[in-house]
């Protein structure tokens, strides 16, 4: 699924998404264009940003994304994991404290519910626009996104030929 980069993308089609449909994990991207990798985030926070609009030119209404929610909610996967994942295909990649106070915040954080057994976000930067830029090119991010999804499965979900 790709959401429109609007607050109402959240409440208008993720939420009802997540309510309606028995995920088994669900695995989070964003942009974070001036990132040089990888993120793994650890957790969302229930904040929102009153002073950066959406792509519909609108803030969020509260200062809180959910009035009675807790101020954090932690990633419902150990997030050390994904980020093994991601290192071990070669993706250089760390752990972030929190996914901001933008849309990727807002939709982790709607994400990790009980509903979900198992969420994680991930921002990548943008890809690599030369040999000199630091950045991973597309197919490196391919890659290490890949094993970020299947490190979200539990071992006996996995293939046998991905087993170790």
């Amino acid at each position: 699924l790709v959401l429109p980069t609007a607050y109402s993308a959240i409440t208008d089609v993720f939420e009802p998404l997540i309510r309606e449909t028995a995920f088994d994990a669900v695995l989070l991207i964003g942009v974070a264009a001036r990132r040089r990798m990888l993120s793994v985030e650890v957790r969302a926070v229930n904040r929102v940003s009153r002073l950066f609009p959406d792509a519909s030119g609108r803030v969020g209404a509260r200062l809180t994304y959910d009035r009675h929610g807790p101020f954090q909610r932690r990633a419902s996967v150990e997030p050390g994991r994904i980020l093994r994942a991601i290192r071990s295909k070669g993706g250089r990649a760390r752990l972030s404290i929190d996914a901001g106070r933008y849309l990727c915040n807002a939709t982790y954080y709607a994400a990790l519910t009980p509903r979900v057994p198992r969420a994680i976000f991930v921002h990548v930067p943008l890809p690599r626009r030369g040999a000199r830029d630091g950045r991973p090119s597309l197919r490196e991010m391919e890659r290490a996104l890949r094993a970020a999804a299947l490190a979200l499965l539990p071992s006996s979900d996995l293939p046998r030929a991905r087993r170790r």
